[in-house]
């Protein structure tokens, strides 16, 4: 019997690409299920202007929730940094070109923006402002062209977690922690 794991070893550009695909792929239902919370059942109806914006926020909190997830669970010294540093150029690239320096910007001030946010809920009866789902429910609401209204806001946040767990299952099913 061999004593040593036989694990496949795959190179950090080979995760972030099925990082990459997975977050892609599911990016539509995702953007459709943030749209359904902020819109409602009218989401359909909604001006197609808000869809490509709405998807770009969706694409940029997905990017933070992986960032975030693999920081604390990429094996090696460093290893959610260097797995993100791979992915970014990745999902950059399927932007389409004339967005594409926006997509940057917009990354770089909602990145910046979100790590303020300790918490990605508040704890049982305390105010929920300032955690990250919060934050990025109010943003949704923005780009969709919605009053904050506390229904929807509960909604999207709702939808929040919903990603954040699908993103981990996803990531650890695809070895994308390596």
């Amino acid at each position: 019997m061999w004593p040593f794991s036989k694990s496949k070893r795959t190179t950090v550009e080979e995760r972030a690409a099925l990082a990459a695909a997975f977050l892609l792929d599911s990016l539509e239902g995702v953007t459709g299920g943030v749209m359904l919370g902020a819109v409602g059942k009218e989401w359909e109806r909604t001006s197609r202007d808000v869809f490509r914006p709405t998807a770009h926020e969706v694409m940029i909190f997905q990017l933070h929730l992986a960032d975030r997830l693999t920081r604390v669970k990429a094996r090696g010294k460093n290893g959610g940094l260097i797995l993100m540093g791979a992915l970014l150029p990745i999902i950059a690239e399927q932007v389409q070109d004339g967005s594409r320096q926006n997509f940057h910007n917009l990354y770089s001030a909602r990145s910046l923006f979100y790590s303020e946010c300790r918490d990605f809920t508040s704890k049982e009866g305390e105010p929920a402002g300032g955690t990250l789902f919060w934050e990025f429910a109010k943003i949704a609401l923005a780009v969709t062209k919605q009053d904050p209204e506390i229904t929807k806001m509960l909604g999207v946040t709702a939808m929040c977690g919903d990603i954040l767990r699908g993103i981990d299952r996803g990531f650890e099913e695809l070895e994308v922690y390596g």
